[in-house]
C-alpha cells in the first residue's frame, strides 16, 4: 500500500503534537474500547562495512543501490502505529481486534523509485474468553513473539534481530513460514500453573501444495520469570522445522539476563536462502521448489541488562552457524546504553558488530538514536 509525501507528513505531524503523558490513547463507546498505539524511532547510523551494509530499512531488497552512498545516514527505523481492542459481547466474551501498521517516511529521497509508503504487520479479528484467545488474519507467531520479548530493543537501530543478525529469519517480516503468519488461525490458551500459557497455530498454504504451515509451544511469564519452548513447521516436502529454547530472569529493578538457543530443522536454512530449494531471501513468502534437504543453521544468543536510575546497560552477544561457504556463519555483538526521560520517552547510543566466520572483513555500525512510544 503506497501513501502520498503529504499524508504521512500530515500525520506524523499530527503524532508529534500528541501528549506524552499518556501511555496510549483510549476511546471507549458502549460495550466498545479502541485503543491507539505507535512510536517514532529515528536515529543516525553510522557504518562501516566490508560491502555495502545491508538492514531492514536500508537494503537492495527494492532494487536500491547503496554503492556510492554516505556510510552515516538517518533512519526510521521500525516507527509504527495500531489500532487496537474489544467489543464486549456477553459477560465473558470479547470479540478482540488489531490493525498495525509500520511508518517508513526514510524511503523519501532514497533514489530507489520507492515513495512513502505504510507496510502492514498484524492485521486480525479474534474472540477472548474463559476458553482463551482465538484470532485468524495476519498474526505474529509464538516463535516470534517469545523470542523478540527478550531484546530490549527489538525495533530500534540496536536491535539484536538487524544488523548484527543473531536472532534466526523466522523473527521477521509478514508471509508464509515468517515471523508475521499470514491467513492464519492461532490459539492461546487461559494461564495456567501460576503463568504457563499454551499456544498453537495454523497458517494455510494458498499454493496449490496444501503444505499449511504449523507451531506449537508453551510461554511461562511471572513477575522475575520468562521462559519459552517453541516449535515451528512450515511442513513442506523434506526438512521444514525449527525447535527453540529460552528464556530471560528479571533481578527486579537492577537489570535482567536472557539467553535463546534455536535448532534448525531446516525451516531455518530455507528462510535464510540457504537451501537450494528456497533459495530467496527471508522476505515474503516461504517459497519451496523442491525437497529440502539443508538444515543445522542454528543460532544462539545470550544478553544481559543493567538500570542505574534511568540509565539501562546492555550487552548481547550471539552466534549463528550455516552451510554458506561464503560466510559460514558468524557472531554478533551490541554493547549499548539507554537514558529513559519517562515512561514515553527515551534516547540511546550503541556499537554492533557482525564477525563472520571467515576473512571476510567484520561490519560494524555506530548508533545514536530516540524513541517516543504512546
Amino acid at each position: 500500500m503506497r501513501i502520498t509525501h503529504n499524508s504521512i507528513s500530515l500525520f506524523l505531524s499530527a503524532l508529534l503534537i500528541m501528549p506524552a503523558a499518556s501511555q496510549a490513547i483510549t476511546w471507549e463507546k458502549g460495550d466498545t474500547k479502541v485503543n491507539f498505539h505507535g512510536s517514532l524511532r529515528l536515529s543516525v547510523n553510522s557504518d562501516d562495512c566490508g560491502s555495502p551494509c545491508k538492514g531492514p530499512w536500508r537494503n537492495g531488497a527494492s532494487g536500491e543501490n547503496l554503492a556510492g552512498k554516505s556510510s552515516i545516514y538517518a533512519s526510521s527505523n521500525f516507527s509504527h502505529f495500531q489500532f487496537d481492542g474489544s467489543h464486549k459481547l456477553s459477560d465473558k466474551t470479547s470479540a478482540i481486534f488489531k490493525t498495525e501498521w509500520r511508518i517508513q517516511p526514510s524511503l523519501v529521497d532514497e533514489g530507489d523509485g520507492d515513495s512513502d509508503s505504510l507496510t502492514d504487520f498484524e492485521q486480525f479479528l479474534g474472540l477472548k474468553g474463559s476458553f482463551g484467545k482465538v484470532r485468524i488474519g495476519t498474526i505474529l507467531t509464538p516463535y516470534m513473539q517469545s523470542g523478540v520479548k527478550l531484546d530490549p530493543f527489538r525495533r530500534d537501530a540496536i536491535a539484536g534481530r538487524f544488523f548484527v543478525d543473531i536472532y534466526s529469519a523466522l523473527h521477521h517480516t509478514n508471509g508464509f513460514g515468517r515471523g508475521r503468519a499470514t491467513n492464519t488461525i492461532r490459539y492461546d490458551s487461559p494461564k495456567f500453573a501460576g503463568g504457563l500459557t499454551a499456544q498453537a497455530f495454523l497458517t494455510l498454504d494458498q499454493s496449490s501444495n496444501d503444505d499449511h504451515a504449523m507451531g506449537f509451544g508453551l510461554m511461562y511469564n511471572t513477575k522475575s520469570v520468562y521462559a519459552l519452548l517453541q516449535h515451528y513447521d512450515a511442513n513442506t516436502e523434506g526438512e521444514s522445522s525449527a525447535t527453540k529454547i529460552g528464556g530471560k530472569y528479571k533481578f527486579g529493578k537492577a537489570g535482567s539476563v536472557f539467553a535463546q538457543f534455536e535448532s534448525d530443522g531446516g525451516l531455518i536454512s530455507m528462510s535464510e536462502g540457504l537451501s537450494p530449494a528456497a533459495p530467496q531471501p527471508p522476505s515474503g513468502n516461504l517459497t519451496v521448489t523442491g525437497s529440502n534437504a539443508v538444515e543445522g543453521a542454528d543460532v544462539w544468543v545470550l544478553g544481559g541488562t543493567y538500570n542505574i536510575k534511568k540509565t539501562t546497560l546492555i550487552l548481547q552477544v550471539g552466534e549463528r552457524s550455516d552451510t554458506n561457504t561464503a560466510t559460514n556463519g558468524h557472531s554478533g555483538l551490541v554493547v549499548g546504553a539507554s537514558v529513559r526521560l519517562d515512561k514515553n520517552f527515551y534516547y540511546y547510543v550503541g556499537f554492533l558488530q557482525k564477525d563472520f566466520n571467515s576473512a571476510t572483513p567484520n561490519d560494524e555500525r555506530l548508533s545514536l538514536g530516540a524513541t517516543f512510544t504512546w
